[in-house]
């Protein structure tokens, strides 16, 4: 087992007060800011106050973790998230078991099932990863941006799907613990329109559950595999095609976001 050391960065669009309302619940869940100075080598909550999306402010989020030099993993949850009790000492543990992974704390794979009834704590994915909550050792965070800022146009919206690209791209390995140790909380409340009342976890350890009491270590010898169809090709073909549809969105967000920055400044 190695030893985890984490920085955090919780991702928030300050305008929705239900989001306030639930990063306010986040912190008091991982132990309120005590706690949290305590078990983390830094952490922030990175705040986008005027609507300027998704990745604007997961880049921010992302090089956070140069803010702790000391960390081992880098972590990111957005601000739709329940997290389970025991959250942080729970996310070492589970960190500690597959330390040189990307890890996304919840998923929505029909490859839970299979692991839970096998008894395993983990599936293994190529590229299936959900941005509500991903945690990566410290130093592949900034190597993410700066991948991202050299391949991804700055207008492609999606966040998690960036992972997913780099890692294809960069050979990373994925894991998804089982259960999942966050809910998603906010899927009828998208910030891109995207609600969907489905997308919620496939087996959600609970609000109430510790993350202390699962064996993380149970199903690494032999992991049950999460296959994709996607290569790293038609994922960047998804790119092109996604950023030449979301164009005209992301030049209205974008003027919205200066006329929001101007009217601020006069």
């Amino acid at each position: 087992m190695s030893e985890v050391r984490l920085s955090l960065a919780i991702m928030h669009l300050t305008t929705d007060s239900w989001r306030r309302s639930m990063v306010a619940d986040q912190i008091r869940r991982m132990g309120g800011v005590e706690t949290l100075n305590r078990e983390t080598e830094y952490w922030e909550v990175t705040k986008d106050t005027l609507g300027a999306g998704p990745w604007p402010t997961a880049r921010r989020a992302w090089l956070a973790s140069l803010r702790a030099p000391r960390a081992t993993h880098h972590v990111i949850v957005q601000d739709d998230a329940l997290l389970c009790r025991d959250f942080l000492p729970g996310l070492k543990a589970a960190l500690s078991e597959v330390p040189e992974a990307v890890v996304s704390l919840f998923t929505i794979h029909d490859k839970v099932a299979e692991a839970q009834k096998a008894g395993f704590s983990w599936i293994q994915q190529r590229d299936d990863v959900w941005g509500l909550g991903i945690a990566m050792p410290s130093a592949w965070a900034p190597e993410f941006v700066r991948w991202c800022d050299t391949h991804i146009p700055p207008g492609y919206l999606h966040d998690e799907r960036r992972v997913a690209i780099w890692m294809l791209a960069n050979d990373r390995a994925c894991f998804s613990p089982v259960p999942s140790l966050m809910e998603h909380a906010g899927a009828t409340r998208s910030t891109l329109g995207h609600n969907d009342a489905r997308c919620v976890a496939s087996w959600f350890i609970g609000a109430d559950s510790s993350a202390l009491d699962v064996d993380w270590s149970l199903g690494l010898d032999s992991p049950i595999y999460a296959t994709t169809e996607y290569t790293l090709s038609r994922r960047m073909a998804d790119v092109a095609r996604s950023t030449a549809r979301d164009s005209t969105r992301t030049q209205a967000r974008t003027a919205a976001v200066l006329e929001r920055h101007e009217r601020r400044v006069r």
